[in-house]
C-alpha cells in the first residue's frame, strides 16, 4: 500500500511539474509573439519598469517615441473644442497618457468599447509619445477625532478621516493614438 501511495505522489508532482513547465512556455511562447508584432511595427513594446526620473523616460523614447502598450486602461475618453482625447493608464511603472484622437478614432472605439476594452483585453495600443514628465506632488490629509456629520446627518464624534494622495513615483505623458489592434 506504501508503495502505491509513493508511486501516486510521483506522479502527481511530475504532472503538476508539467503543468508548470507548459504554462512557463506558454507565456515565453506569448512574450515572443508580442515582441514580435512591436517589431513589425517599428515600435518598443510598452515602457521598462526600470524607469525612475523624467530623464530616463526621455532617453528610452529618444529612440524611438513609437510604443505597442499591452497592459493599460482606459481611464478618460474626452473632446475639447474639435481635439479628441483617449486617457490611458498603465500600471508598471504608473504612467498616464493622454493620446490625442481624430474623430474617426474616437468613433471606431465608442462602438466597440465594453469592460474588455475598457481594461485592455481585447487590443494593443500603438502610439507616439512626445512627452514624457514625472509627477512630483503627494497630497497627504488627515483629521482625528472632533466631531463629523455622517451622510445621514448624524452627528458623530469619535472618526477619523484619512486622504492620501501619491502620485511623487507617477509619469504623465502626451502623444498621438496611431491605432487599435486586435489582440487575436
Amino acid at each position: 500500500m506504501k508503495v502505491l501511495s509513493v508511486l501516486a505522489l510521483a506522479i502527481l508532482l511530475i504532472s503538476c511539474n508539467n503543468k508548470k513547465m507548459d504554462r512557463e512556455a506558454i507565456l515565453k511562447l506569448k512574450n515572443d509573439s508580442i515582441q514580435h508584432v512591436a517589431d513589425n511595427l517599428g515600435a518598443q513594446l510598452g515602457f521598462p519598469s526600470s524607469i525612475s526620473t523624467s530623464y530616463q523616460g526621455k532617453q528610452y523614447l529618444k529612440s524611438n517615441n513609437k510604443l505597442l502598450l499591452t497592459d493599460y486602461s482606459i481611464t478618460d475618453i474626452d473632446k475639447t473644442d474639435s481635439i479628441y482625447m483617449l486617457s490611458i493608464n498603465l500600471y508598471d511603472p504608473d504612467i498616464f497618457i493622454d493620446l490625442t484622437c481624430d474623430e474617426s478614432q474616437i468613433k471606431g472605439l465608442l462602438s466597440i468599447i465594453d469592460e474588455n476594452v475598457l481594461w485592455g483585453r481585447e487590443y494593443f495600443v500603438l502610439c507616439e509619445i512626445n512627452s514624457i514628465k514625472k509627477i512630483n506632488y503627494c497630497i497627504s490629509s488627515e483629521v482625528e477625532g472632533g466631531t463629523f456629520v455622517d451622510e445621514e446627518g448624524n452627528i458623530d464624534s469619535d472618526q477619523t478621516v484619512t486622504f492620501n494622495l501619491d502620485a511623487a513615483d507617477a509619469f504623465i505623458c502626451k502623444g498621438k493614438l496611431l491605432s487599435l489592434l486586435h489582440k487575436n
